[in-house]
């Protein structure tokens, strides 16, 4: 295992780094991350063939993203 993703360049000066946090079941971690001081940025937008990804916002609101990959997709 270890860290997958990529490296992009600035879309402008306020660009920031996002991590993406893969996940087993999408709906159920968008309910901790409300539980526990976080809000939904998103709605969960389905990527064929790759999974289910949403973003949400931490307490100190950064912008994280998390995918429930295709292969976990409960449907």
């Amino acid at each position: 295992m270890g860290i997958n993703g990529a490296i992009m360049q600035k879309a402008n000066a306020g660009h920031h780094v996002q991590n993406t946090i893969r996940v087993a079941n999408i709906e159920e971690s968008r309910k901790i991350i409300v539980a526990n001081g976080g809000t939904l940025a998103s709605e969960i937008i389905d990527i064929p063939n790759i999974g289910k990804f949403c973003y949400f916002k931490d307490p100190n609101g950064n912008i994280h993203g998390i995918m429930q990959p295709a292969q976990m997709s409960s449907g």
